[in-house]
């Protein structure tokens, strides 16, 4: 006999490629203009909070707190990377000129080693292939940072109704993207966390470290100071090679015109002094901002300059980080439970307090997740259900509810305790026994709560023997009028 698709899948299988189709299409269409789209998110993130005390705390009008805050980041952001860019642009020139003569001078460097080791290494070198790589690299950055600005417009577009109607944005991400609340709220909370680091903390550490190298530029005399001061705060921004993409150029050209001391000096500060900063900086900033590996901040780089131009800088890591934080989320929500799960109430202090003391018994054999994170995941147990009672479900799709799930999650602990879980599958009157007392326990959590913590303490981690005591206090009493 052969199996019929139902009908149903048919249909849902449809609409998925449909959505799919069209929303291809509209990225598509969006795609040069994704730069506007990510700066947007990024500053609303930034500035989310400062429009909530405005509006909340300081009752201004939402549309004058908007306009407010984007002014701020106008000044305080894109005014210096506008700046940044005419410079860039201006030096574009000199600095394939400059490279021209890094190469020669290299050469210089190349024919004195050729001495001691034997081999000829100028041949392998052409200066005009390298000096047109660098002009057309440079020349591709200064003209997609440009083109950037054309984003401009859609970012404080949107940006705007997004300060402006935050709460309706938060329902309208709830209602369409198809994930489970507590999922979806982890995500926004990842998400800031990495717009705060990438955002914030890796140009805070490149500026830090191109303030360093320009203190040193001076000292030492070098032309062209702040030039390469930008030079320096861009490098540093890319994990590994940082501060070398502006130091050894520097160390070669001053070689090169015969101020060997100045070059080695700045080479010496360059590796000793500035390499240093970057490791303090990013310890007690970026630590405190949400750290990123440097690996992720390395290959977004690699991906985010290509798409974006000079912004991919920042873009870029906080894609590489969105994707990661993605691929773990449909992990958790879709994929294999790897070990048994309990549900709970998570708004019953009563369930807390005993879930809390079977955490620290079972020694991670079991999964706690509350009904409020994973009921989505399960659309065959209604939601009252999980109300109702605590549920165990097992890696290969098995389902204990109420005392059931309380005696079977005792197997997992770190001393197994079988006897219960086999008493209520095999004696009728020990579950009946518990199922009443599980049902009244859940009709009356609030005062099971206070009696739990009078017999045993507030500590569910270190539960104390205070029924034993009460129950003899309690015969003593009976005892001595008797």
């Amino acid at each position: 006999m052969i199996k019929q698709i139902p009908p149903q899948i048919i249909r849902q299988v449809f609409v998925i490629l449909l959505v799919l189709l069209i929303g291809s299409l509209i990225f598509r269409e969006l795609l040069p203009y994704l730069t506007g789209v990510l700066g947007a998110i990024t500053i609303y993130v930034l500035m989310r909070k400062w429009m909530a005390k405005l509006v909340n705390k300081k009752k201004w009008n939402p549309s004058l707190a908007a306009g407010f805050l984007m002014f701020l980041s106008f000044v305080g952001i894109l005014i210096p990377i506008a700046g940044i860019i005419l410079m860039l642009t201006n030096k574009i020139g000199d600095a394939v000129q400059n490279s021209a003569e890094v190469i020669r001078a290299l050469k210089e460097q190349l024919g004195k080693i050729e001495d001691y080791v034997g081999y000829d290494l100028n041949s392998q070198i052409d200066p005009s292939a390298i000096t047109g790589w660098i002009s057309e690299n440079l020349q591709s950055l200064a003209g997609g940072t440009f083109n950037a600005f054309i984003a401009i417009g859609l970012i404080y577009f949107m940006l705007y109704y997004m300060l402006t109607n935050r709460s309706d944005l938060r329902e309208s991400l709830k209602e369409y993207i198809p994930m489970d609340c507590g999922n979806l709220k982890e995500i926004g909370v990842e998400v800031q966390a990495m717009v705060r680091s990438n955002a914030l903390g890796i140009p805070l550490v490149a500026v830090a470290q191109g303030i360093v190298a320009l203190i040193g530029f001076l000292i030492f005399g070098i032309d062209d100071p702040f030039f390469w001061f930008v030079i320096v705060t861009i490098g540093s921004m890319i994990p590994f090679v940082g501060t070398l993409v502006g130091i050894l150029p520097v160390f070669v050209l001053t070689l090169s015109t015969g101020h060997s001391f100045q070059a080695w000096g700045i080479l010496i500060y360059g590796f000793v002094v500035v390499g240093s900063t970057d490791n303090i900086i990013r310890l007690y900033v970026l630590k405190k901002l949400d750290n990123v590996h440097p690996l992720v901040t390395l290959i977004g780089v690699i991906v985010g300059v290509p798409l974006f131009g000079f912004i991919g800088l920042i873009f870029g890591p906080l894609l590489i980080s969105l994707f990661m934080v993605i691929v773990r989320i449909y992990r958790k929500e879709y994929g294999k439970e790897e070990k048994p799960m309990m549900v709970w109430d998570g708004e019953c202090g009563f369930c807390k307090f005993w879930i809390t003391h079977w955490q620290s018994k079972s020694n991670e054999n079991i999964t706690f997740k509350t009904y409020q994170e994973v009921s989505g995941r399960y659309a065959d147990i209604p939601l009252k259900e999980f109300k109702k009672a605590s549920r165990l479900i097992e890696t290969d799709g098995r389902i204990y509810s109420g005392p059931n799930s309380a005696y079977r999650s005792f197997l997992y602990f770190e001393n197994p305790d079988k006897k219960w879980h086999r008493w209520y599958s095999t004696i009728k009157w020990f579950q009946k026994l518990s199922d009443h007392a599980y049902n009244f326990i859940a009709k009356h959590r609030g005062f099971m709560f206070t009696v739990t913590k009078i017999f045993f303490g507030n500590n569910p981690q270190a539960l104390k023997p205070y029924w034993f005591l009460i129950l003899l206090f309690g015969f003593s009493i009976i005892y001595w009028f008797t």
